[in-house]
């Protein structure tokens, strides 16, 4: 049975939450400002998203099509297609 840690309150756990949903922050940056460990806060962006989908903004139309590119070039290319040959 999981234990039931009341370190942190709903409040803070939701208010960390939208600091990366709303903000577009990363969990690593809302971590180390708040002093929490990376996974926990991603466990409480990961309810908070799951509590509210309709926060999560939608793609544009080019922002799914710079995704679908990004997906299709793989991580070695990325740092390569900005550069001129």
């Amino acid at each position: 049975m999981a234990r039931k840690n009341s370190r942190y309150s709903p409040e803070f756990r939701e208010a960390a939450a939208k600091e990366v949903v709303e903000r577009s922050r990363t969990i690593a940056e809302v971590a180390r400002e708040l002093g929490v460990v990376e996974q926990t806060l991603n466990n409480w962006v990961k309810k908070y998203r799951e509590n509210h989908p309709s926060n999560e903004p939608e793609l544009s139309v080019p922002e799914r099509a710079r995704l679908k590119e990004l997906e299709r070039t793989g991580p070695g290319q990325i740092a390569r297609a900005g550069t001129k040959e």
